[in-house]
Order: structure tokens, then C-alpha cells, then sequence
């Protein structure tokens, strides 16, 4: 197979915000190699909208040509990002040398959202109750509990409705200060805004664990039993945090960072 002359890339509903982040490195080669915004169908909204100002993607309302490859392309062996580039470069006949230096994961630089406090923490606790990957990825109230009583900076929920509402009703069960915490929720634009304008970024593993990556921003992941492989993206200034290890890391991690915020506790 070599690369058609007309083809389209699908981001596909259920495989949405990682998962899409995770095809961005690949995007970006193909743009490269054709000199022109990679056509990309998305059924996913909220995904769409982290690539709006994006210059190698154009997003389209139909097929255009056939689907060379989809959000739904993972594996259990390398990263995702790393497994999609390999993978579609191989079956497109282009060159193995451009694995060497794959571009990074991406979405769009938002602007700052005026409302926000000059310095906070971006807290993460994607994925709502009921969904077939909860157990896995939903690590408890305790971890969060122990990383509000540990800083002082403001906090910034960030996610969609449910997400929020779950998270205050348990932050005033368990006597958080909610004065010092804002949420923004159900805009993509604004979230991706305060993501690229945190202190740090704490998250378990969620689409905007990803986001936070691709916008290299330094952040503490709490992984719970997701595979850790596939999931890893490719900035080095997130610290992921295996179960069972998250309250000695956080001590350790938040230390680590003290130049950067923590004299202001």
C-alpha cells in the first residue's frame, strides 16, 4: 500500500479525546509529506473544538476518499501515539526514518480565560460513574483529599457538568474549602486555556491528562490499573504515579517543584 492521493483520517465516537490526541503525531507526518491540512472527520464535537486554529488538520463533514486509519487504533505494547505513527507509515510505504524524530502529541493553544486566578493548580477527574472504564481509572476521593490539604494555591476543576457536580458534592462531604476552588466545564476552548496556563496539572488517566501533555505542562498523574504502557504520552514533565505509591510520590513530586510554586504556600 502507498499513500492514496485521496484519503481522510476518523476520529470516532467512544475513541474521543486521548485517543484522538494520540493520532496527532502521525497527522502532523502525513501533513508534512503531503504539504497540505490532513482532511479529518470527527463525530466528537467537544474534540473537534481542540482544533479549531489547528494548520495540518481541516476538518471535514464527509468521507473524502477512504479512511486511512481512526482514533479507535491502539495497542498494549507501546504508546499509542508511537504504535499509530509506526503502524500508518508502514502501511503507507513511507520512509522508516521518520520514526526517528516523530513529532509531538498536539492540540491547540488556547488563550487564558480572563475570570481565572493569576496562579493555580488544574485539577483533572475525568471519566463519570457508570462508564465501562471507571474502575479503572477512578482513583477515590482519599489521594485528592491528601493534594488539596497539601496546597494552598487556588484550584481549577476542569471537565463537563457531571464531572463537576460529582466533585463538589464529595469536596463538601469531606470539608474542602470550596472558596479557594473554580471549575470550568463544557468548553473545550476554555479548558485547554486554563490546561496551557497552570502551575501544574493533576489528573488521573483521562483525555485531558493527554491534553495536559501535549501542551507540556508539568503535572502528577494518578494511575490506577489503566495499562501503563499504551497510555504514556510523550511529555517528560508529567509524573505518573503507580497505585499504591501515590502519597509517598506526591510528597517527593511536590517537593520536587517547590522553586515553582510551592514558596507560595
Amino acid at each position: 500500500m502507498t499513500l492514496p492521493r485521496k484519503f481522510y483520517v476518523h476520529q470516532r465516537k467512544g475513541w474521543e479525546v486521548g485517543n484522538f490526541i494520540n493520532c496527532t503525531p502521525t497527522i502532523q507526518t502525513l501533513f508534512s509529506v503531503t504539504k497540505e491540512p490532513v482532511p479529518v472527520l470527527f463525530d466528537t464535537e467537544h474534540v473537534a473544538e481542540m482544533y479549531e486554529r489547528c494548520p495540518f488538520i481541516r476538518r471535514v463533514d464527509e468521507p473524502e476518499g477512504g479512511c486511512l486509519f481512526t482514533s479507535a487504533m491502539t495497542n498494549r505494547d507501546m504508546p499509542d501515539w508511537e504504535y499509530i505513527h509506526r503502524t500508518v507509515l508502514s502501511l503507507c510505504g513511507l520512509s522508516a526514518s521518520m520514526n526517528d524524530n516523530m513529532p509531538h502529541t498536539y492540540v491547540d493553544e488556547c488563550p487564558r480565560w480572563g475570570y481565572l486566578p493569576d496562579r493555580y493548580i488544574a485539577i483533572c477527574r475525568g471519566m463519570i460513574d457508570g462508564s465501562s472504564w471507571a474502575e479503572h481509572k477512578q482513583v477515590g476521593d482519599e489521594i485528592y483529599d491528601y493534594v488539596f490539604d497539601r496546597t494552598g494555591l487556588p484550584l481549577v476543576f476542569l471537565g463537563n457538568t457531571a464531572d463537576w457536580q460529582r466533585d463538589l458534592r464529595r469536596m463538601r462531604e469531606n470539608h474542602v474549602d470550596v472558596n479557594r476552588v473554580w471549575c470550568i466545564v463544557n468548553s473545550m476552548r476554555r479548558v485547554l486555556g486554563a490546561l496551557r496556563y497552570a502551575d501544574a496539572v493533576i489528573s488521573n488517566d483521562t483525555g485531558l491528562y493527554h491534553a495536559a501533555g501535549a501542551l507540556h505542562r508539568p503535572g502528577f498523574i494518578i494511575w490506577k490499573t489503566t495499562p501503563w504502557e499504551k497510555n504514556e504520552t510523550p511529555c517528560r514533565d508529567l509524573f505518573r504515579s503507580r497505585q499504591g505509591h501515590w502519597y509517598t510520590d506526591f510528597d517527593r513530586w511536590l517537593e520536587s517543584y517547590e522553586s515553582t510554586f510551592r514558596r507560595s504556600l
